[in-house]
């Protein structure tokens, strides 16, 4: 009697790379539907500033105004690729130490939201122009520098895999 309720005890034992591994996938599969849809709003900005922006800047006078906002917008958006780099490391190390893997996944999915979010601003920083200059080649050149980071910055299921199966490290 005592070796079935042991055998039906093991059997009724959850496997735990069964359990991490939907969490990776279902992890992984929401970090890219979420990537996909910021990156999808880039194209869109394009779109809007080619059918838009000439007609909006055919009200204003914003000569003067364009090269300065240009200069100032184009250092923006570098100082916004680099510290979006910067914020997903730092992050991705700071999910390392989380206990759980399911915390560890979330913290990697925060990570992947802050830089996008960041490198999107890249693109409305081109529609702004786009919309004051009507010319949308602002809104193309800015938003195709931010998908091509999107692109590169792209999440890895290689490395949802292993903040998932890692034991954190601690610190002392």
């Amino acid at each position: 009697m005592e070796r079935t309720v042991r055998r039906v005890h093991r059997l009724c034992q959850p496997d735990p790379e069964v359990l991490v591994k939907p969490s990776i996938e279902q992890s992984a599969r929401t970090t890219h539907i979420i990537a996909a849809a910021i990156a999808a709003s880039v194209p869109i900005y394009m779109v809007v500033a080619w059918l838009v922006a000439p007609t909006v800047a055919a009200a204003a006078d914003n000569d003067e105004l364009v090269p300065l906002l240009a200069g100032i917008l184009a250092v923006l958006s570098a100082g916004h690729l680099v510290l979006a780099q910067l914020l997903f490391l730092s992050r991705v190390r700071a999910a390392a130490q989380l206990p759980t893997p399911e915390q560890r996944l979330a913290a990697y999915r925060v990570a992947v939201i802050i830089a996008f979010a960041l490198r999107e601003a890249v693109a409305i920083y081109g529609l702004v122009l786009g919309f004051l200059s009507g010319d949308p080649r602002w809104a193309f050149g800015f938003g195709s520098v931010a998908l091509v980071s999107m692109v590169f910055g792209w999440p890895r299921g290689s490395t949802m895999g292993r903040l998932a199966s890692e034991v954190p490290s601690i610190g002392v």
